[in-house]
């Protein structure tokens, strides 16, 4: 068992995987308060249909929170320009409600998934002073404020501002954008190890591979902390990412030329150990594959970043298998 597959399952023991569904029938002598709190738990389940219709059997021009929370189903369901026309609705009922904060904060994380970067910071900037918000507030809002910005491009600078709440945080605090941090600094540690050519003088080319090894072994144990955060999607994540990162590192070998001194005998013997070598290599890359699926199975988590883990799978295994 690798260290990430130990790591998440000392983290999340074996929980139960049922889901509930969507269906919610009307119940006599329910309090909206008592719907209000099933909801929730609802959206901690997944069920974010079932959710919506608990919040409208509330009332979403009468209560802040179920409006609020419809927006938080919408924007789990991963359709985030409903999730904010629900929110701006809310804020425009409750421009002062308890829920304006978080309102304003979720527009911009949901700006952030439809890839409005510029438009996601400003809203962050627009939250005010975050000295005047709770510790764990701050915490998150530094987070998705880092998140953000490394997914602007802007790698050391992204990085500056993630290194204080990652480090200074309990594992409490804001998990699901600590792993979600951790899976972005992945992404760009690999990025980096994906720019470093295989080519040219053997010297450039092994320093390059050692390069690329060391990032991607860093990346590794970013995966590992996520995976201690209870958060499986940003693991999924981050071994897709690293099967990927071994993936580039075959085909960059394979593609590489032969250097110019060997005879052409040589070049044969050249190739057949390189294809050797690059089998190897995307050996690693379908167990990251594998090891994602099976965390996906034990948990019996089903997402895009599943699908894309057997995707890959399939096709890194097609490549290993001989002509």
């Amino acid at each position: 068992m690798t260290l990430i597959l130990l790591a998440l399952s000392l983290a999340l023991g074996s929980p139960s995987t049922e889901r509930l569904g969507p269906t919610v029938s009307p119940a006599l002598g329910v309090s909206d308060d008592e719907r209000l709190s099933m909801a929730r738990q609802r959206i901690r389940d997944w069920d974010y249909e079932g959710a919506r219709i608990l919040l409208d059997q509330i009332g979403l021009e009468a209560s802040e929170e179920a409006s609020y929370l419809y927006g938080v189903a919408w924007e789990l369901d991963r359709q985030p320009r409903r999730a904010i026309r629900q929110y701006r609705r809310t804020l425009r009922q409750w421009p002062d409600g308890a829920r304006s904060a978080d309102t304003r904060f979720r527009i911009a994380e949901a700006q952030g998934t439809l890839g409005h970067l510029r438009k996601a910071l400003r809203h962050i900037d627009a939250l005010g002073d975050l000295d005047d918000y709770p510790s764990d507030d701050r915490t998150k809002v530094q987070l998705v404020e880092g998140i953000f910005t490394l997914q602007r491009g802007r790698v050391d600078e992204g990085l500056a501002l993630l290194q204080g709440p990652l480090t200074q945080a309990g594992p409490e605090v804001a998990p699901f954008y600590q792993a979600k941090a951790r899976a972005e600094i992945t992404r760009a540690m690999l990025a980096d190890a994906a720019a470093l050519p295989i080519t040219g003088p053997e010297e450039r080319q092994i320093a390059n591979l050692d390069r690329r090894a060391e990032l991607i072994g860093r990346a590794e144990k970013q995966i590992t902390l996520a995976a201690l955060l209870q958060q499986p999607e940003w693991v999924l994540e981050g071994l897709l990412l690293i099967g990927q990162a071994y993936e580039q590192v075959g085909d960059d070998l394979l593609d590489a030329p032969a250097p110019r001194a060997l005879s052409k005998d040589q070049r044969g013997a050249y190739k057949d150990i390189i294809q050797e070598r690059v089998r190897v290599v995307w050996g690693k890359a379908s167990r990251y594959y594998a090891q994602g699926l099976d965390v996906a199975e034990r948990l019996g988590w089903e997402s895009s970043r599943v699908t894309a883990l057997r995707e890959a799978l399939a096709q890194v295994e097609a490549k290993r298998s001989p002509p």
